[in-house]
C-alpha cells in the first residue's frame, strides 16, 4: 500500500513520508525530508499515484479527492490567518473587541450615566419672581424659591448633577429642581381648578445611545399622582411613549393598572401603579427598566431590542402634582402652594451606539464619539475604513463581529503577510497542475 502523511509546513519545507510496501517481495523504500524545490512536483506526486504490479492500492479518483481536500484546507487556513475571520461569541460576554489571539468579536461600549451634565430644559421653574412654597402633610414648613439667590434657587441643571443619588439625603446639602406652585400658575392664568399644573422635562444627549439599563427619577418631594416617560431617536422630531405611572391608572390615563413589565409583551406601553400611592413618601423613585426587557448577554443584540433602546432624547411629562386631595374643595393659597414638582436627580444608564464595533466612547459631554475597532470608522462606527470595503459594512451581532475586510490585494502593504500568502498560493497552484495532469 501507499500512505501519504502531511506532516509540516514551515519555511517552504514540505515533508512527506512515503512508505511503500510490496506485499509479495516484502521490500521497503523510504523517502523523507524532501524539499518541493528539489523534486519536480509532477514526478513527486506521480510516485504516489503509481500502481503495484499485483494490486491497485489507490485509484485516481480517490487520490484527486484527497488532493482537492488538501487544497481546500490550505485555503481555509489562509483565510482564517490573513483575513482574520470573526469567531463565534456564543458566550455573549462582550468583554472586548478581540480575543487573546486578536481575532475580532462583537463588543459593546462601557455603560455610563447618560443624563449626567447633559443639556436639560423644562417648561416651568420657580424663582422668577421669588415666591413661597410649603411642604405637604402635617408639620409642614414653608420656604422661598428665588432664582437670584445661590442658596434658594432650584434650576434644571440640579437634576443632572448626580450629587446625591447614591447617598443619604440631607436637607442641608441636597440640590433639586422645582416648579412653580399650583397657586402661582393659577394667578398667571396657566392653570385652573380642573386643569392642574403640567411640566415637561427634556434631556438631550447630543448623539445616539442605547438605554441598556434604565431611567430613574428621584423626587425631592412626594411623587406625582400622574406622569409618563417618552423617548426620541431622531433628536426630538418624533416621540414614543415608554410608560405611564399613576395613583389610579383608569382615572388619569383611562388605562388599567398592570405590572411595570409584561414578560410576554416587553415593548407594550402600559400604565403601572407600582410607584404611586395616596400618600407617597418624600424622596421616592420612579423607574423604567430596559434591562428587565431582554435576556442578559446575547439579548442585548436582539434587533428589536436594539431599535427599542435607541435614543437621542428622553422626556419626562409631569401631569398631576402630588396633593392631599383638598385641591377639589379649596382653592386658597395655603392649600395650593403645597402642590408642585421637585426632582433631585435623573439617572439614565446606557451605552453609546457604536454598532458593536467599539468598547469605549470618549470626548466632551454632548460630543462623544466611538473609538472604533474592526477596521470601522465614523462617530458611531457606521462605515468601513478605506481599503476595507471587501464586503458591505454591517453592525455586529451576538455571534459575529462582522468586521470590515480588506481586499487580498492590500496585503502588499503588509510585508509580514505577503511572503506567507505567496507560499500558499504557489503550493496550491502546483497541486492544481498536478491534479489536472493525472
Amino acid at each position: 500500500m501507499i500512505k501519504l502523511t502531511y506532516s509540516h509546513l514551515e519555511n517552504s519545507l514540505i515533508q512527506y513520508q512515503i512508505i511503500a510496501y510490496h506485499t509479495t517481495n516484502s521490500w521497503l523504500h523510504y523517502f523523507n525530508s524532501t524539499r518541493i524545490s528539489s523534486l519536480s512536483p509532477y514526478v513527486y506526486f506521480k510516485l504516489l499515484a503509481g500502481y503495484d504490479n499485483q494490486t491497485r492500492f489507490l485509484s485516481k479518483m480517490s487520490f484527486k479527492l484527497k488532493l482537492y481536500r488538501l487544497v481546500e484546507l490550505l485555503f481555509i487556513q489562509l483565510l482564517l490567518y490573513v483575513l482574520n475571520v470573526s469567531i463565534d461569541a456564543a458566550d455573549c460576554s462582550f468583554n472586548g473587541c478581540y480575543d487573546s489571539q486578536r481575532r475580532p468579536r462583537p463588543c459593546i461600549s462601557s455603560p455610563v450615566n447618560m443624563a449626567y451634565k447633559r443639556n436639560i430644559s423644562v417648561t416651568n421653574t420657580c424663582g422668577r419672581p421669588a415666591s413661597g412654597f410649603c411642604e405637604l402633610g402635617p408639620g409642614q414648613q414653608c420656604f422661598e424659591c428665588d432664582a437670584n439667590s445661590t442658596t434658594k434657587r432650584h434650576p434644571p441643571e440640579y437634576m443632572v448633577d448626580n450629587k446625591e443619588f447614591n447617598n443619604p439625603y440631607s436637607v442641608q446639602t441636597v440640590t433639586w429642581w422645582q416648579s412653580q406652585t399650583w397657586w402661582e400658575t393659577n394667578n398667571l392664568g396657566l392653570t385652573s381648578r380642573f386643569n392642574p399644573l403640567k411640566v415637561n422635562i427634556t434631556l438631550s444627549f447630543g448623539r445616539t445611545f442605547h438605554i441598556s439599563g434604565g431611567i430613574t427619577v428621584r423626587f425631592y418631594n412626594e411623587r406625582p399622582r400622574a406622569l409618563f416617560l417618552e423617548k426620541s431617536k431622531d433628536f426630538g422630531k418624533t416621540w414614543i411613549t415608554l410608560q405611564y405611572f399613576a395613583f389610579k391608572c383608569p382615572d388619569y390615563f383611562n388605562m388599567p393598572g398592570v405590572a411595570a413589565v409584561l414578560t410576554n409583551y416587553p415593548f407594550n406601553v402600559t400604565c403601572t401603579e407600582d410607584y404611586s400611592g395616596q400618600y407617597p413618601p418624600r424622596y421616592g423613585k420612579v423607574e423604567y427598566r430596559f434591562d428587565a426587557r431582554y435576556e442578559p448577554g446575547c439579548g442585548y443584540f436582539d434587533q428589536d431590542m436594539q431599535n427599542f433602546m435607541l435614543a437621542t432624547n428622553v422626556r419626562i411629562r409631569l401631569v398631576y402634582p402630588p396633593t392631599d386631595g383638598l385641591e377639589n374643595m379649596f382653592q386658597d393659597e395655603h392649600i395650593l402652594n403645597k402642590y408642585y414638582y421637585a426632582i433631585s436627580d435623573i439617572v439614565i444608564t446606557g451605552r453609546c451606539n457604536c454598532n458593536g464595533h467599539a468598547k469605549y466612547c470618549t470626548g466632551p459631554v454632548m460630543e462623544e464619539t466611538c473609538e472604533c475597532e474592526h477596521d470601522t470608522m465614523g462617530d458611531d462606527c457606521e462605515m468601513c475604513k478605506p481599503l476595507f470595503n471587501n464586503r458591505p459594512w454591517m453592525p455586529a451581532n451576538a455571534s459575529h463581529a462582522n468586521e470590515c475586510q480588506g481586499s487580498i490585494s492590500i496585503i502588499k502593504f503588509f510585508p509580514c503577510f505577503s511572503e506567507l500568502l505567496l507560499r500558499y498560493i504557489n503550493l496550491a497552484n502546483s497541486i492544481r497542475i498536478i491534479i489536472e495532469n493525472i
